[in-house]
């Protein structure tokens, strides 16, 4: 959804005419306030809409990205944050593209495209080439299906930033793709889940449930897409992907038992998988799953209990620690 806000914003000002940069972080190492993909507008007057990270790094990019604020130049920079008497003690790395108030006639195509194909939800690379030292030479691309883009979802990572052979940086971006949150369960904590994941901004929630008292829009307004299922979720149903992170919270231990069955036929190519419950259950649940065959390195892989031990047991706590875990495992991966 930020990605989506953030080109609206940039084709706005392009149709404007209006003088601006746009600041990329393309590569963190160490600890750092955010990871590549982050990305901010500064103006010639040093105004600035978005974020990359707060603090002193965003106050030395700003100033670097007005030198090319109003012109077709590219910059780049990389600060250690310890310099900065930031105490993250990280290393980011930024290229500052400037857009001049005639740029719209040469950029408006590239902009449409991609915000084009960003409304359509499905996975694309922008690719930038550059030469650090020849800063009019920025090419840049839009990408679909091909081994950049599979090489990428398969790393787990949103960006990819190299150094080529003949001197040339390369950033990629994974963009039409954010994560997913694929929810079994619309009881209690599965709304209140759903509701704060969808505040955060950090997932597409989604929420199956067999119930349709409990899958419906009205419940569920914040869902992405709702998805009532067979009873007992015998059914077919919805399935993940590469980007989907699954949470299965369904009203007892047989229909979380049946979803998890049904997940594991196939080894999961996902980066996240949780269902709610004790150790207790999880012992009982999977046991009976291995001896029908699913194997134990699947099982294995299976958040449970899930979320971080913050100790709530209201609905509301529940959900905080289970998303927490989400984010935590999110940023760790990339994705």
């Amino acid at each position: 959804m930020q990605n989506l806000k953030f080109y609206q914003r940039v084709l706005q000002l392009l149709r404007e005419d209006q003088a601006f940069a746009i600041a990329y972080l393309v590569r963190a190492v160490g600890s750092t306030p955010r990871a590549p993909g982050a990305k901010m507008i500064v103006y010639p007057d040093g105004r600035s809409e978005f974020t990359i990270g707060g603090g002193a790094v965003e106050a030395r990019v700003s100033e670097e990205a007005q030198l090319v604020a109003g012109a077709a130049r590219v910059l780049v920079r990389r600060y250690a944050l310890s310099q900065l008497a930031m105490h993250c003690g990280g290393t980011m790395r930024f290229f500052c593209e400037g857009f001049s108030t005639e740029a719209g006639t040469r950029e408006l195509p590239f902009y449409q495209e991609l915000l084009r194909r960003l409304e359509e939800n499905r996975p694309f690379i922008a690719r930038y080439a550059f030469d650090p030292q020849a800063p009019q030479a920025l090419q840049k691309q839009l990408l679909g299906r091909g081994e950049e883009l599979a090489k990428l979802e398969r790393s787990g990572r949103q960006t990819g930033w190299t150094l080529e052979q003949d001197g040339r940086e390369l950033y990629l971006e994974l963009l039409g793709r954010p994560a997913r949150l694929l929810i079994f369960g619309a009881g209690h904590v599965g709304e209140a889940l759903g509701k704060l994941a969808a505040i955060s901004g950090a997932f597409r929630v989604e929420i199956a449930d067999d119930r349709p008292e409990y899958a419906n829009r009205e419940r569920l307004p914040f869902a992405a897409a709702i998805y009532q299922v067979e009873r007992d979720y015998l059914g077919p149903l919805p399935q993940p992907d590469p980007c989907t992170y699954v949470a299965i919270i369904t009203r007892c231990h047989q229909t979380d038992q049946q979803v998890l069955r049904q997940l594991l036929q196939r080894d999961p190519d996902w980066p996240y998988t949780g269902m709610i419950g004790s150790r207790a259950k999880r012992l009982k649940l999977f046991g009976e799953l291995e001896a029908e065959g699913i194997p134990a390195a699947r099982l294995a892989r299976v958040h449970s209990p899930m979320g971080l031990p913050l100790g709530g047991k209201e609905p509301g706590e529940i959900a905080v620690s289970i998303l927490a875990e989400l984010v935590q495992l999110r940023g760790a991966t990339g994705r």
